[in-house]
């Protein structure tokens, strides 16, 4: 069983790291699906490439956006009942707007610029396994109507097993997530822009990117590195939490061509990639410690749903999730019109990375505003207000309970090993550090001091 992601077979350029200082108008920290469709559309809005500079702590495309399953939807889980209820009709049909022009744009990008990455057109549903939720699939699909989409509900699926219920829409689509960014990413090339791989930015100063080996003086920058390092500002480190979940790939088990997403049990993820099919589950708050236990579990429950199958890679994903469970496009904090951030994807990052360039293109490029939904200003919820109580709590009970774990190098929140992945987690803001203590995921910038051995199980 191969440890990496079905999509890891596109390779990428290597580029150097930044050495010295330098200086652009546009810099660009995080090179994932985001970050190359941000560059894509300020060059599209006229700006030249020399002029933007990207940055990587890793590689181009090496996080997560080499580990989604890769739907294309306006479909996110059952969100829009929930958003009419409580942020009203507009914003609600402000944020399906949004994500169709998304799904349009990628389809008119491909077409464009001839670049062969799978795009499926499919059906994209939602259902519930349990009779419990079945009225909550109804109002969804009585909101989806509301909002000018049509959507259908049966309870008929490709699935080989029943369902009590599920929301239908048509026109959704699948894609090569990496053979996609790849056409992207040559483009960008082509346009002159800057890469930097092995880049780790670990602080923003006026005006200036700071690396271990130089600056980037900008004018403005956009921070698409998943979870946002320079948290502190805006106070994202109260605001946002992480989840890892696991992809099983299997062959041998009946081709699916819609996309499929449980609302109430898992596994929740089904998705057809030719001969092969992605399911995903088992997720959990990053460092919660059942991490082994909920893998095995996964590849269990999928065995019995396709007794003949043989899984052949599995791998994790690590979601950046906001409590309000709508993600954060817009200026970082209130006196920082110049720092543009996009993040807490929920799950939905291959949609979201392409509705968020646009807008931050647009923003910077023709001073709009972000749309109110998305905006990092937008009024905090009791939804939001209990996320950050319980998350200040977590952390408080964290530091009163550990007293012997290693430490997490961003706010010193106790680590806690991950038996699945080999990796010390932090429960508090999703780092994820290796057993020398080096850093694998952020927010955490510098590395964490391991000097106890990992638990036996």
């Amino acid at each position: 069983m191969l440890n990496k992601s079905y999509w890891q077979t596109v390779e990428f350029e290597r580029q150097p790291s930044l050495v010295g200082d330098i200086s652009c108008t546009y810099a660009i920290i995080g090179a994932g699906l985001c970050g190359l469709m941000c560059a894509f559309e300020l060059t599209e809005r006229g700006v030249s490439g020399g002029d933007i500079v990207i940055i990587d702590a890793d590689r181009v495309c090496s996080g997560a956006s080499a580990c989604t399953t890769a739907k294309l939807t306006v479909q996110h889980g059952l969100i829009y009942d929930r958003l009419i209820r409580e942020y009203g009709q507009k914003n609600a049909q402000q944020y399906m707007n949004i994500n169709r022009a998304a799904v349009s744009r990628v389809r008119r990008i491909v077409e464009e610029h001839h670049i062969d990455c799978d795009l499926q057109t499919c059906r994209s549903l939602v259902y519930a396994s349990k009779a419990e939720s079945v009225g909550r699939i109804a109002a969804e699909a009585a909101a989806v109507e509301r909002l000018g989409l049509r959507a259908q509900l049966t309870d008929e699926t490709e699935l080989p097993f029943k369902v009590q219920l599920a929301v239908a829409l048509d026109g959704q689509a699948k894609f090569h997530p990496l053979k996609f960014a790849g056409a992207i990413y040559d483009i960008l090339m082509e346009r002159g822009c800057r890469f930097y791989e092995q880049t780790t930015a670990t602080a923003i100063r006026g005006g200036s990117v700071i690396t271990a080996e130089g600056q980037i003086h900008s004018q403005k920058i956009i921070v698409s590195s998943h979870y946002p390092f320079a948290d502190m500002r805006g106070l994202h480190f109260a605001k946002l939490y992480q989840r890892r979940s696991y992809v099983l790939a299997i062959e041998n088990a009946a081709a699916i061509e819609d996309n499929y997403y449980c609302c109430d049990g898992d596994p929740v993820s089904f998705r057809g990639a030719g001969d092969t099919l992605l399911i995903a589950g088992a997720s959990r708050k990053c460092g919660d410690q059942n991490d082994f236990g909920s893998l095995y579990s996964l590849i269990e429950k999928v065995c019995q749903i396709y007794p003949e199958c043989m899984v052949v890679a599995r791998w994790a994903n690590q979601d950046v999730m906001s409590y309000a469970h709508l993600p954060v496009i817009g200026p970082i904090g209130h006196l920082d019109s110049n720092v543009m951030i996009a993040t807490a994807f929920n799950r939905w990052g291959m949609t979201t990375s392409v509705a968020a360039a646009g807008i931050l293109a647009d923003m910077l490029t023709l001073g709009t505003k972000e749309p109110e939904i998305v905006s990092p200003a937008r009024h905090i919820n009791r939804r939001t207000a209990a996320g950050f109580v319980r998350q200040m709590g977590e952390i408080a009970t964290e530091f009163a309970t550990d007293l012997t774990s290693p430490r997490c190098s961003h706010m010193g929140c106790p680590l806690h090993f991950n038996a699945a992945d080999g990796t010390w987690d932090c429960p508090c803001h999703g780092s994820r550090f290796d057993t020398d203590g080096n850093v694998l995921h952020g927010p955490a910038k510098k590395c964490a001091k391991i000097d106890k051995d990992p638990p036996l199980r």
